[in-house]
């Protein structure tokens, strides 16, 4: 193969990777305050055992604040999120029991590392 089939290839492959990522950065912001609380309910109920009780506050909780983010965005107040992420966790701390706590803080600290990953290098993850 001669250099410059694998200089295109190189440079195709690589927008293909930067499109991708944008993509999936995009669909997450594109989601509702519904769809993405629904979708952190999802997995907070396979994952952390909740009782019938925990699960309608937490939903709640989910919520008001994928409400407040959006209004927070749609305000141009972008610095607001790690405030209103902190409000939020301490919420879910209130109606989580230590153990069921843990579990989340790890989750919400690895889903903090892979979207940094994916700024940094492109990569996709999943919720």
């Amino acid at each position: 193969m001669s250099l410059r089939i694998i200089a295109k290839r190189a440079v195709v492959s690589a927008a293909i990777l930067i499109s991708t990522a944008a993509f999936g950065q995009q669909q997450m912001q594109d989601r509702s305050p519904e769809q993405r609380a629904q979708r952190q309910m999802k997995w907070m109920q396979a994952n952390l055992a909740l009782t019938s009780d925990q699960n309608d506050k937490a939903y709640n909780i989910l919520l008001k604040y994928a409400s407040e983010a959006d209004n927070a965005k749609t305000g141009g107040q972008r610095g607001a999120r790690k405030e209103i992420q902190a409000d939020k966790d301490a919420e879910l701390k209130g109606i989580l029991t230590g153990n069921q706590y843990q579990l989340y803080a790890a989750h919400m600290e690895q889903m903090k590392e892979k979207m940094q990953q994916r700024r940094d290098g492109g990569q996709q993850g999943s919720y």
